[in-house]
């Protein structure tokens, strides 16, 4: 009688299947992630393109700007510090702005609103700045300190503070309430590139960005052009770390680079094939005395090329010498 044969499938097979399975989805779920990391960093870099042109491009900006250096070169000028207001993320990045500027020995501190109610705000001094950070211009806890600080109960020191707003809008509570503007106009919010998620990111990134510039641009003012100077007197603030090391290091240094091995020059007489050569090859473009952005150049050019009749009445150099002055 013949007997019957069981055809069994090997057990191996069952986990192995299982695990080519699971390496695909392990896949997919690296693949995602990758692509999120490069997106981000993509609109991270268009938002920095963003405040590079914004700060070029609008009177606003330019204007709020230079009236809050202005102001802030006085109160240090007059022997008083900057003191650098925030909460949350901004407070964290505020924190860093005033280890930069004391870093190059210019006098400022950090304060939290909250802390600035409890009894902190007495380390506001007469002739003192106030560097008041908060991107979306409306953070509660700075909103309810900037109206103490405006009412007849606040010492004297703070109602007599300038207030200058670190914020992305113009028409913001904490704008309105302020004395000028550094602006952090943004692209676009979070939520529509990190998939419905708030969290700052972008805005963070800017509010680092437009105080770091803000430190060294009035680190370079309140040392009246000196870069020597404030080189030496960072130096000597960092004698330990990777800086001390370089500091006291002896051995040869190569030669720095010059502005001008990162500058196109424009050629006089100009024509068009040479001003195109050069504003493609190079980011920054020297015209006469004046080193401006590229885009700029490409800017003014399309303009006097969509002119119509500015072809006629002005040369393209002439055009350029007039218009160019009015950015710088």
């Amino acid at each position: 009688m013949p007997t019957e044969t069981n055809i069994v499938t090997p057990l191996h097979q069952k986990p192995q299947q299982q695990q080519q399975q699971q390496q695909m989805e392990n896949t997919d779920l690296m693949c995602n992630p990758v692509v999120t990391f490069e997106k981000l960093l993509h609109h991270h870099g268009l938002q920095m393109q963003h405040l590079f042109e914004k700060y070029y491009d609008s009177q606003l900006h330019r204007g709020q700007l230079r009236q809050s250096l202005t102001l802030l070169l006085q109160t240090l000028k007059s022997g008083n510090k900057l003191v650098i207001l925030g909460c949350g993320k901004s407070h964290l990045i505020a924190s860093k702005s005033v280890a930069t500027l004391r870093s190059v020995g210019i006098p400022s501190a950090i304060l939290h609103p909250t802390e600035a109610m409890h009894g902190d705000m007495g380390l506001i001094q007469l002739g003192d700045a106030l560097l008041v950070c908060s991107s979306g211009g409306e953070t509660d806890e700075i909103i309810q300190f900037l109206k103490y600080a405006s009412s007849p109960l606040a010492p004297l020191p703070l109602q007599k503070s300038v207030k200058i707003g670190v914020c992305a809008k113009p028409e913001s509570t904490i704008s309105l309430m302020c004395d000028s503007l550094v602006l952090l106009p943004q692209r676009y919010p979070e939520s529509e590139v990190q998939d419905g998620l708030k969290a700052p990111t972008l805005s963070t990134t800017s509010m680092l960005v437009i105080l770091d510039c803000l430190t060294i641009s009035l680190s370079e003012m309140y040392y009246n052009g000196d870069l020597s100077l404030r080189s030496q007197i960072f130096n000597a603030s960092h004698p330990s770390g990777g800086i001390g090391r370089s500091q006291a290091s002896t051995a040869p240094i190569s030669p720095e680079l010059t502005k001008t091995d990162h500058i196109g020059k424009l050629p006089k007489p100009l024509n068009e094939l040479n001003l195109l050569q050069t504003i493609v090859l190079y980011d920054w473009i020297q015209w006469g005395s004046h080193i401006v952005p590229s885009k700029l150049i490409q800017k003014l050019y399309a303009e006097w090329k969509n002119g119509g009749n500015l072809l006629e009445t002005f040369p393209l150099e002439e055009f350029l010498e007039r218009h160019v002055k009015e950015h710088t």
